[in-house]
């Protein structure tokens, strides 16, 4: 009997408080392939522009605290039934 994939997937809905942008910003910068590759290709300046306008994109976030940042985790996992 042949062997079939089986897969499972899920995703959770949370909240990441952030008192300070820049070290997330830069946590998400370092830590990241995709926004790593897309942010280091410019020169200084730019690469300051795109750090404050992803900041104004967050401006709705913001509370007294810093920022209140939803974010969503997706999980999958697979395996073969047997």
């Amino acid at each position: 009997m042949a062997r079939t994939p089986s897969t499972r997937r899920g995703a959770a809905r949370a909240t990441r408080d952030v008192a300070d942008l820049d070290p997330f910003w830069e946590d998400l910068v370092g830590g990241t392939v995709r926004v790593n590759t897309l942010v280091s290709m410019h020169e200084s300046e730019t690469r300051t522009r795109i750090g404050a306008a992803y900041e104004d994109i967050l401006e709705p976030y913001r509370d007294a605290n810093g920022f209140e940042l939803p974010c969503v985790v997706k999980v999958g996992a697979a395996g073969r039934t047997r």
